[in-house]
């Protein structure tokens, strides 16, 4: 076979690295060698990808392969930082701002920029990926889009459908001291639009009920307790935490009262600044808070998806150095902005040790190898998020499908759906744990594909 010498290169090194992590060995390497390993796996199997066979591979790979896929869900490796990247450190693209969002705002299956102006002459900014899932290209930004004119000093945002019609609303950490006011605490949008046509009604203040009291916050949305509807987590000044929990249902959100550091999460020291992922892919959503001087604390969730729990805070995990960046203030968020199927991690800055005041963005690319060796990647192919993953149940699509195929990691087909109805959610109760690839046929008739994991 063609590529033997490579193929087995790379089992080699599959089995090296599960050594590795068996016997410990991993922990005491340096970041430069761990980068460089994977760094160097990771193109090897993407080269393998376009070369071989799909069946071919995964059968010549064995179950080392599967064995490898479990192991890296547990830790994740950040490549060292790359300031401005995609081209977005251009005058004419994401302005003065530590805000940002990498959502779909468009519904075109790629990830835009959105983001608040925190600074006294108040902005919207939104740069529009014009390229694709894996070969992000960002278009000149525009001012105050969708209708929008934001609070003076809008801190940070988040984008979440509030009200379960299928579009993005936005919620808001503000504080406005111009023309005599005196507000601090958050501010609601509703998208009156659609998915591809946004268009936001007029801001509330304090929505549904929640006052949070604290001068300058910072909200992150997430379905903490697993019932279906979105919760807050809301950052403070201080340092503090607070956890709102819906306690009403996913079209009309009614919050309880404010639970401070709750499930064992912990104050910062300042402008704590929370978002949510599941890093470790164990099925529930990790806590990473960016905070003065730009640190970033992990609290790893080590209860299940209803029911959290987090252990002590880990400064700095995975290798990610933000120390070089010498920041007064930054905020982190979490997006596969190259489509590679993991997720990186964006990190703004302000007011920079150097250069007195700089509004930098800094990127962490996310270099663990794939967990599944997948299909050749197909140009016509638009990405399909698939979601919550891991699952034990149901998972859901972005997007409606009129017909979809389910894979197993060995390629075999396991589930086949061609009945024309639309479906936007399946059940994987019925599957085996493992790693599955989803293609589909969407209502334009183009293309789907994404992954999940049943576990």
């Amino acid at each position: 076979m063609k590529y033997n010498r490579l193929v087995r290169s790379v089992k080699y090194r599959l089995k090296q690295y599960l050594e590795y992590i068996k016997t410990g060995q991993w922990k005491q390497f340096s970041n430069v060698y761990k980068n460089k390993f994977l760094r160097s796996l990771k193109r090897d199997l993407n080269l393998l990808r376009w070369r071989l066979n799909t069946t071919t591979l995964k059968c010549a790979l064995g179950g080392s392969l599967y064995l490898f896929s479990v192991a890296i869900s547990r830790g994740q490796n950040f490549a060292p930082v790359t300031v401005n990247p995609f081209g977005l450190g251009d005058t004419t693209k994401f302005l003065k701002s530590w805000d940002m969002n990498f959502v779909d705002l468009d519904n075109d299956g790629d990830l835009d920029l959105f983001s608040l102006d925190f600074y006294e002459f108040p902005k919207a900014l939104y740069t529009e990926n014009i390229g694709t899932t894996q070969n992000p290209i960002f278009d000149t930004t525009k001012t105050n889009p969708f209708g929008l004119i934001p609070r003076p000093f809008s801190y940070k945002s988040d984008l979440a459908d509030f009200d379960n019609d299928g579009d993005l609303d936005i919620i808001s950490g503000s504080y406005d001291y111009t023309n005599n006011n005196d507000f601090t605490g958050l501010t609601y949008r509703e998208n009156l639009g659609t998915t591809s046509n946004a268009n936001f009604g007029q801001p509330l203040d304090i929505p549904f009920g929640i006052d949070s009291g604290y001068y300058s916050v910072y909200p992150t949305v997430v379905d903490l307790d697993n019932d279906g509807d979105f919760d807050l987590i809301v950052g403070a000044y201080y340092g503090v935490l607070e956890y709102y929990e819906n306690t009403g249902t996913a079209s009309s959100p009614n919050f309880g009262l404010a639970q401070k550091n709750p499930f064992g999460l912990d104050s910062a020291s300042a402008f704590a600044m929370p978002t949510t992922v599941d890093i470790d892919s164990d099925g529930d959503f990790d806590v990473f808070v960016a905070e003065y001087y730009g640190a970033i604390r992990y609290f790893e969730n080590i209860g299940s998806a209803s029911n959290p729990a987090f252990g002590a805070p880990v400064m700095n995990p995975f290798g990610i150095n933000p120390a070089s960046i010498q920041s007064y203030i930054s905020n982190i968020e979490f997006a596969d902005i190259d489509g590679d199927g993991d997720q990186d991690l964006f990190m703004t800055a302000y007011y920079d040790q150097d250069s007195c005041e700089t509004y930098d963005l800094y990127f962490f690319e996310n270099i663990s190898p794939p967990a599944t060796i997948d299909d050749k990647p197909n140009s016509n192919e638009i990405g399909l998020r698939i979601f919550p993953s891991p699952s034990s149940e149901r998972v859901q699509f972005s997007e409606g499908l009129k017909e979809f195929y389910v894979r197993d990691i060995l390629g075999q087909l396991v589930y086949k759906e061609s009945s024309n109805v639309t479906s936007k959610e399946f059940d994987v109760s019925k599957l085996s744990p493992g790693v599955y690839k989803l293609e589909g046929i969407d209502l334009n008739d183009s293309h789907r594909t994404g992954s999940f994991i049943k576990k």
